[in-house]
């Protein structure tokens, strides 16, 4: 609704007019305003389809994206590829352990996007399930990369 929307945007702009003018007499009151805007229920948020199904959905993908650069990447190699351009072919080299950067990366969007996503979902449901999927859409297109960067490297 669009009132809720207009209450979602006050509670997020007084949060960071509170940490602007951060001072001993509003650190109480950001704190509250923070806890009713970032832990509505988790329990109800968790209990939705829509949210728990793609949370769930990603962090599969991301065991079984650390499950294949732990066992397909070999350690004692000195650089490996880690971006391939199909225009100008290789176009990054670095040392192996640069890899794991991309499903690290994974996992801080989850916790990023979850968390503006449970923000979210008392004034906008329709809005929190979006994000949500969005980070199964973007961790699919990252597994078909890091497994095409596997297959580049083995």
């Amino acid at each position: 609704t669009q009132s809720g929307r207009a209450t979602c945007f006050f509670m997020w702009h007084k949060i960071l007019l509170g940490l602007i003018y951060l001072s001993r007499n509003n650190i109480l009151y950001l704190i509250i305003i923070v806890k009713e805007a970032v832990f509505y229920s988790p329990k109800l948020y968790f209990r939705d389809l829509w949210i728990s199904a793609p949370l769930a959905g990603s962090i599969l993908l991301q065991l079984f994206l650390w499950w294949s650069l732990l066992f397909n990447i070999r350690q004692d190699a000195g650089q490996i590829f880690l971006h391939y351009n199909i225009i100008f072919g290789v176009d990054l080299v670095g040392n192996w352990w640069q890899i794991y950067y991309l499903p690290a990366i994974g996992i801080l969007i989850i916790l990023l996007n979850y968390l503006f996503s449970a923000s979210v979902y008392l004034f906008d449901k329709f809005l929190a399930r979006f994000l949500s999927f969005w980070v199964l859409f973007f961790h699919i297109f990252l597994t078909i990369g890091i497994l095409l960067l596997v297959g580049l490297n083995s």
